[in-house]
């Protein structure tokens, strides 16, 4: 993996070229502007990894679990800001996205609504500049200050669930006098530490999701009904929500791991109703991430639907006329006139059926059964089907085991 994941690519040489500004503020754009913080994210995924093999093992399998999906959690993160700055790119290579008219009159008021019609026409607010602000605000607001509010509140989180693990209070008090006990100072760290990464990394999918739904309240979007990822060119849209989710995926699949898998094990039932409850967070969350905020976006896609529609109601009049006009005049029209009306209502119905179909949604098939094969694990540990589809399993193979051995 690169070392630069957490930085912004750059574009692409075979995109369509964007413009310069546009450009310069996505060659420029870093998620984590401070150095420290990205190579501390970079590094601690794999950092983890080597304590899981050589400190804790197969000691303890549910503590190696939690971490391993803490690691990979992390791995997400760096591909999800990634797609940041090449979505960005993608919708304004694509043309999708296009200026809304600016208004500064009162529009309640019919006059000032016809006054700014006109002006809105006649002096349009140039798509460049506003979707550079975008950019700039998109960035700003990723590395906003407020991020240290969320930083602190999961880092003293960490810090007060060690005492809970404890046994309470009294029971920290008295591990703590145990000072020389490395384990026991390594968690005390690793617990406050453990949050403090947590809150960077809930404050920037916070703000994913706010700026995704800004951008189907701020500008206006042009989707390309004819475009291949069947949802008018936005399937790099629906990908980084996508990705968002998968976040608060990996402790739902965690939870609903252990779910299905505790009563084969020495855990038994302990932990089954405490998960079974915990379970709903990050599954709720998920479905959140994903479908709020394209939510505005989709606003945006039917309004547009509704004026092709409109559009194609008038075109398939035009059409109907046009062959009536054809029928009617079959036995006095020339060939050469014959055979131009043809083309003029061939070409016409090619309109039609081309735009027929437009997509409402800024994700496709393939990235909607993504999402619903991620929630797989956590919606069998909710319902209480994984453990009769485990214990299935594990028969067929005795069974296919007892069958190799006669």
């Amino acid at each position: 993996m690169s070392a630069e994941i957490l930085t912004p690519p750059r574009l692409s040489e075979g995109s369509p070229p964007a413009s310069d500004s546009v450009a310069q503020a996505l060659e420029t754009f870093q998620v984590v502007r401070s150095r420290v913080l990205r190579w501390v994210l970079r590094l601690l995924p794999w950092a983890i990894l080597p304590y899981v093999i050589v400190v804790v093992g197969a000691r303890d399998p549910m503590y190696t679990s939690g971490i391993v999906a803490a690691a990979l959690a992390l791995f997400v993160f760096q591909f999800l800001v990634q797609r940041i700055p090449e979505t960005l790119a993608t919708l304004w290579n694509r043309n999708i996205i296009a200026a809304k008219p600016t208004t500064v009159l009162d529009d309640a008021n019919p006059i000032g609504e016809a006054l700014n019609s006109t002006a809105n026409s006649l002096n349009p607010a140039p798509p460049e500049k506003q979707y550079r602000t975008f950019i700039h605000d998109f960035e700003g607001l990723l590395n906003h200050s407020g991020q240290w509010a969320m930083v602190v509140f999961f880092a003293l989180l960490g810090f007060a669930s060690f005492p809970y693990e404890a046994g309470g209070l009294k029971a920290f008090i008295e591990d703590l006098r145990g000072w020389h006990s490395w384990r026991l100072w390594y968690e005390l760290f690793v617990e406050p530490f453990t949050g403090f990464i947590l809150g960077l990394v809930v404050w920037r999918m916070i703000i994913i999701g706010v700026q995704v739904w800004r951008l189907g309240k701020k500008f206006d979007l042009t989707p390309q009904p004819g475009h291949p990822d069947r949802c008018g060119g936005l399937e790099s849209l629906g990908n980084l929500c996508l990705w968002n989710a998968l976040l608060v995926t990996i402790p739902g699949v965690y939870l609903g791991g252990w779910i299905i898998l505790g009563p084969s094990t020495e855990y038994g039932d302990f932990y089954t109703p405490l998960f079974s409850k915990l379970l709903l967070v990050p599954m709720a969350l998920a479905a959140i991430s994903f479908f709020l905020p394209l939510w505005s976006v989709h606003q945006a896609m039917v309004a547009k639907r509704a004026v092709v529609r409109q559009q194609l109601d008038q075109l398939a009049q035009s059409i109907s006329h046009l062959a009536r006009e054809m029928l009617d005049r079959a036995d006095e029209l020339e060939p050469e006139e014959g055979e131009k009306m043809a083309k003029k209502l061939e070409l016409m119905q090619q309109i039609y059926q081309q735009n027929k179909y437009y997509p409402v949604w800024p994700f496709n098939l393939g990235i909607l059964v993504k999402f619903m094969t991620s929630q797989a694990v956590p919606l069998l540990g909710l319902t209480g089907l994984g453990q009769p589809i485990l214990k299935a399993i594990t028969a067929l193979m005795a069974f296919l085991s007892q069958m190799q051995t006669q």
